[in-house]
């Protein structure tokens, strides 16, 4: 809010899926939508959105609305099988769940695994079909307005629950608090260095630590810097990026350094913006350091 305040028509997001860019006005708008949305469906402190989704706008909507409404947004990775998720639902007990419509058939059938029932299904990607309504049928008509607060927010209220690590698959239910998330932004703003004047693009899923965090939506968002959304990694779509968007820093893991300098050798593209590539996972090999260096 920092931020809506005072860099409103600074970019905020870009989503090149849709050819389409967020200020930092335009984002807040539409994060107070999903919102309200989630009040006017009797959502209370300390509720649950959890979200099943690749990379996208609706998902940085969903992580900045369930804290706007003092709730927990919780990630799930798209990889689980519907047991895994079902076990995540029954854990976390969420009011509502969000999904792409590509995963559908793993969340209907993990809802019909689960004992807990969300008490909205809500498809992005899809059209709104008997107890499942469509995102933009979610939000249509809602207020831009800033919603209603029941109480006062509290750095120690749970904001973030997050079932991997990155590297594994196996539910954790690992409770993130409003502290947390501020620490995180500073530690990686430091770290890199970055600030309000970086574009960064995350090319791993945001459901996990290193994805919201590592120059994810959460860094971004409190820094006031500039978000590329890119939903599946491909190399050469990523170094486009950099160049179509001045890009100063990118987030993968080692491979994805790897298949980087091998695009980078076959094609040579204008890197002059990149500040640097910051990776996580396994270790870098020490000759893929050396390569890349070259």
């Amino acid at each position: 809010m920092r931020n809506v305040r005072r860099y409103p028509a600074k970019t905020a997001m870009i989503y090149p899926d849709r050819n389409k860019e967020w200020n930092y006005k335009e984002l807040n708008a539409d994060v107070n939508r999903l919102a309200n949305a989630l009040v006017d469906d009797g959502f209370q402190k300390q509720g649950v959105v959890m979200i099943q989704l690749l990379n996208c706008p609706e998902f940085a909507f969903a992580y900045v609305a369930a804290q706007k409404v003092h709730g927990v947004c919780c990630p799930s990775s798209y990889r689980l099988s519907p047991g895994e998720l079902a076990y995540n639902i029954n854990d976390s007990q969420p009011l509502v769940l969000i999904f792409d419509a590509s995963f559908k058939p793993t969340v209907l059938e993990a809802v019909s695994l689960s004992a807990h029932k969300p008490k909205r299904l809500v498809v992005v990607g899809g059209e709104s079909d008997g107890d499942i309504i469509s995102y933009s049928d979610y939000v249509k008509d809602k207020s831009v307005e800033e919603p209603p607060y029941a109480c006062d927010y509290n750095i120690y209220d749970e904001t973030t629950l997050l079932y991997t690590s990155g590297t594994t698959g196996r539910p954790k239910g690992v409770s993130l608090t409003s502290i947390n998330e501020v620490l995180s932004a500073h530690d990686v703003m430091i770290h890199f260095p970055m600030s309000y004047k970086d574009t960064t693009m995350n090319t791993t899923p945001w459901f996990h630590r290193g994805g919201l965090h590592c120059a994810g939506p959460c860094t971004i968002f409190y820094a006031g810097a500039t978000l590329v959304i890119m939903s599946k990694f491909s190399a050469a779509t990523t170094l486009k990026f950099v160049a179509r968007y001045k890009i100063s820093f990118v987030i993968g893991v080692p491979t994805v350094l790897e298949e980087l300098a091998d695009e980078q050798e076959r094609n040579s593209y204008d890197l002059a913006t990149l500040k640097g590539i910051v990776t996580m996972g396994s270790p870098l090999e020490r000759s893929a350091c050396i390569r890349y260096q070259k």
